[in-house]
């Protein structure tokens, strides 16, 4: 068994001066909360849950319905296809960016080698490019 943050109070949204609703044992000698391999299981799902930037609810609902199994697959399936769409917003916003960094590089070395056409062009890509930006800030 391991000594760690109360998962258990977290998950269910107790303060730690509140009983859990789940039986938490103590540390014979400390009296720390202990936990089994099992809690040390959940905790890893919320950790990896909270790695994709699902919110504290959602990670409840999921967590919660866990215990549902086929019941609540559905709404599991939901879910997890909204922190997916999330995702990809995300991963949108972040590509663009990149290439909004890219075309200011490109510009920059443009302007240093004496090549204003060339400087001109990208950076008016650059601008056209900065209202997409605005764009994916907005959703």
């Amino acid at each position: 068994m391991n000594i760690l943050p109360p998962a258990r109070l977290i998950l269910t949204g107790q303060e730690s001066t509140k009983p859990s609703a789940v039986p938490i044992s103590r540390g014979a000698s400390s009296k720390h909360r202990v936990y089994t391999p099992e809690d040390l299981d959940l905790l890893t799902w919320v950790s990896c849950l909270s790695a994709t930037g699902m919110s504290v609810s959602d990670m409840r609902r999921y967590i919660g319905n866990g215990a549902l199994g086929a019941e609540a697959a559905l709404e599991q399936i939901e879910l997890l296809k909204a922190q997916q769409e999330q995702l990809a917003v995300e991963a949108k916003s972040i590509a663009l960016r990149r290439r909004y960094v890219a075309l200011k590089i490109d510009y920059w070395e443009a302007v240093h080698v004496g090549d204003e056409s060339r400087a001109a062009q990208l950076s008016d890509e650059a601008r056209s490019l900065a209202d997409d930006l605005k764009k994916t800030k907005k959703q």
